[in-house]
């Protein structure tokens, strides 16, 4: 899978201690050369209906990478639980981080994520195809589900 992928982009892995660092690690990969172009980011770690686990003490609650990813047509995918779900009250982590990031499309899932399956499509006027097995009812002894991910936009859930 990531050597297709590689064949249409640039796949670069680092590992995050907190939001600013997201932001710096981003802005290290972008530096000084305007052609680069960073139009999709995964993060792939713990998440809640209202926060991500970053590590011990960062929840992600100010993550902002605005400023590095491109203005048109980015992607944020997170490959986190429940990040999709909206809470008793107020909104899902997922529908504030697409308030941050609204020309962005933002992918979530709203149970526990066993798996996230992302299909870059060849031509650029298409989106992903990004596909998610979740366990919906939490360490059940069911079949695990297979759904689309969510997807949030300017601070609402556009498709489901």
């Amino acid at each position: 899978m990531i050597k297709r992928i590689s064949e249409t982009h640039n796949i670069i892995v680092k590992q995050i201690k907190s939001s600013k660092d997201a932001l710096e690690k981003l802005q290290e990969i972008k530096g000084n050369n305007k052609d680069t172009k960073i139009t999709d980011v995964v993060f792939s770690m713990h998440g809640s209906p209202t926060s991500l686990q970053i590590s011990e003490d960062s929840f992600g609650l100010d993550l902002d990478i605005s400023s590095v990813i491109e203005e048109k047509d980015a992607n944020i995918y997170l490959a986190t639980c429940s990040t999709g779900k909206k809470p008793p009250s107020g909104i899902s982590y997922a529908e504030r981080l697409s308030q941050k990031h609204p020309t962005a499309s933002i992918y979530a899932v709203d149970g526990r994520l066993l798996n996230m399956s992302i299909q870059f499509p060849f031509s650029k006027t298409k989106k992903p195809f990004v596909r998610c097995t979740v366990d919906t009812l939490h360490h059940s002894f069911q079949e695990p589900e297979r759904v689309f991910a969510k997807i949030f936009r300017a601070g609402c859930e556009v498709s489901a």
